[in-house]
């Protein structure tokens, strides 16, 4: 289709179905907010001159602390930035990235995304806020 858009979403939950939180330095076998972070910056790398991309972050993450999903969007934005790319970063939320939870405590008492999500910084001021909702 002329004119679209594709997202470049990451599947498997931020905590993944394998039980692994990323950033969870208490898990030896969890990928670190790092290694989150180069991730990203190659995939950004490879298509930072498509303007037919838009980058996804995470998808639905969910019972994990909300200052940790913070800080995994926060090194995945200045990831892509850092190669160049300029596309829009979707960011996701805690509490499976949900409307009917964003301003809730979701999982073992995990604070509501709305606490969090105004502190992420994007240089370029082209991050929107992934919400779902069925």
């Amino acid at each position: 289709m002329s004119g679209s858009v594709c997202p470049l979403p990451l599947l498997g939950y931020i905590p993944l179905t394998i039980v692994q939180v990323i950033g969870n330095s208490s898990d030896p076998t969890a990928a670190t907010t790092k290694q989150f972070a180069e991730f990203w910056g190659e995939l950004a790398f490879r298509f930072r001159s498509n303007p037919k991309v838009m980058f996804g972050i995470q998808n639905e993450p969910h019972d994990m602390p909300t200052q940790l999903v913070l800080e995994n969007d926060q090194a995945a934005i200045d990831a892509i930035r850092s190669v160049g790319a300029k596309q829009l970063i979707l960011a996701p939320g805690n509490g499976w990235t949900g409307g009917h939870s964003f301003t809730q405590v979701t999982g073992s008492g995990d604070l509501p995304s709305s606490d969090f999500m105004n502190k992420l910084k994007d240089p370029l001021h082209n991050t929107a806020i992934d919400i779902h909702e069925a």
